[in-house]
């Protein structure tokens, strides 16, 4: 399975790509900020105009019209280690709604700490500043799409695995009281229960854009 391998591949050489994930060509010249240049999503670009201070090596500041926008990130969790945990995260308002638990970190005992789904997406989200070197090839930067918002970690699952409608409904609940601006997800699981569809028009009546990952769902049958 992907987590196997995902173990695997890190005790072998841990700054490999999975075989599942995508990955630039080998001799592609970013190799480890190719998700965000000009072939991809313009998001390093982005950057540079909403964020101007950035090209001087500057952290920007929030003032007057320009705000920080607020993301609920949901998903399986974070560790408070990862090295690329978003500069704006939230720790107060990070919240589990999985039962007897009161920390959104993720008690799996990873190899480092990017493992872990919630790890993962949570970097891609709004990832902070690294070095990463390999083969004479280095980037010192953001990783994250947007590098600079506020970020909540919201819990609701041990897996990325979305068995459970009604804690993501509490989830919702949870991230629009808290202001939030941006619901962020990218879990597979059950077909959409009513309790999904309820938080899915919960949002959207609160003006909350939401964003998951698509066709990951199962009906009858074989995955789809």
């Amino acid at each position: 399975d992907l987590q196997g391998e995902f173990q695997r591949g890190r005790k072998a050489n841990w700054d490999e790509y999975l075989s599942a994930y995508p990955h630039p060509p080998q001799d592609y010249p970013k190799p480890f900020h190719w998700h965000l240049d000009e072939n991809h999503s313009q998001l390093q670009k982005a950057w540079s105009l909403v964020y101007p201070e950035i090209n001087k090596g500057e952290i920007p500041r929030m003032s007057g019209a320009r705000k920080l926008v607020k993301i609920a990130h949901i998903d399986t969790g974070i560790t408070y280690d990862n090295p690329v945990l978003p500069i704006n995260f939230n720790r107060e308002e990070s919240k589990s709604f999985i039962p007897n638990e009161t920390s959104v970190q993720d008690p799996k005992k990873w190899i480092d700490p990017f493992q872990g789904h919630g790890n993962g997406t949570i970097g891609l989200l709004a990832g902070n500043w690294y070095t990463f070197e390999k083969s004479r090839k280095i980037y010192k930067g953001y990783v994250g799409g947007n590098p600079f918002a506020e970020v909540i970690s919201i819990r609701i699952s041990e897996s990325v695995l979305l068995m459970s409608g009604t804690l993501l409904e509490q989830a919702v609940d949870y991230a629009i009281q808290r202001g939030c601006d941006v619901i962020s997800m990218s879990m597979a699981g059950v077909v959409p229960t009513p309790s999904i569809i309820n938080a899915v028009n919960k949002a959207y009546d609160h003006g909350v854009v939401f964003v998951c990952a698509g066709g990951n769902s199962w009906g009858r049958g074989p995955a789809r």
